[in-house]
């Protein structure tokens, strides 16, 4: 894992990528350290920063939950990678970060809306995303205790269609079979 390679037009001096995760269809998990106020205080260099390679669109499901120690977890969801230019030591979680020259490079959603310390719940993102890349970023939100290095664990996983959708679906196309059938029946 670590920092991407750099391809045509990039210098690989953008984002310090932490973990990569390349999406298969199954949830996907990496686990690490991260600064117990890093997200909730803009520190680029104690927050965890993420690629997430999105092969199919769908409906997705990110979680970042403490190992049960003080932190509350936050994170942020960008839309494109920064895999060139320099980086700053600073970001504001709710914005792309001034320092972000990439084209397409987009804040598509935070959320800091999680558990409190020491409940090891999970704060969560579920959206559609479109196939393509994103950026991540992970951190505590918790202004409440000093500052250090706490355990997390951080999920990304397809959220399945329910059964019921394609029960509907498959009654759907029966029930319009039915309508043209007796539409030809009533032609002829």
């Amino acid at each position: 894992m670590g920092d991407l390679t750099p391809r045509p037009g990039e210098d690989g001096d953008g984002i310090n990528y932490a973990f990569q995760i390349y999406l298969q269809g199954s949830p996907e998990t990496v686990t690490g350290t991260v600064g117990s106020r890093a997200w909730g205080e803009g520190w680029t260099h104690t927050a965890v920063w993420g690629y997430i390679d999105v092969p199919t669109a769908g409906t997705y499901r990110l979680a970042v939950s403490s190992d049960a120690s003080d932190m509350v977890p936050a994170l942020t969801l960008y839309q494109g990678v920064d895999n060139s230019g320099g980086d700053n030591h600073v970001f504001d979680p709710l914005e792309v970060p001034v320092w972000v020259d990439e084209p397409g490079f987009a804040f598509l959603e935070a959320s800091d809306q999680g558990p409190g310390p020491a409940s090891g719940a999970a704060t969560v993102i579920t959206r559609f995303l479109q196939a393509g890349e994103y950026t991540v970023v992970l951190g505590g939100n918790d202004f409440a205790t000093e500052g250090h290095q706490v355990g997390y664990s951080f999920t990304v996983a397809p959220v399945p269609i329910p059964a019921a959708v394609w029960l509907f679906g498959t009654g759907l196309v029966g029930v319009l079979g039915i309508g043209a059938k007796r539409r030809r029946a009533v032609a002829a």
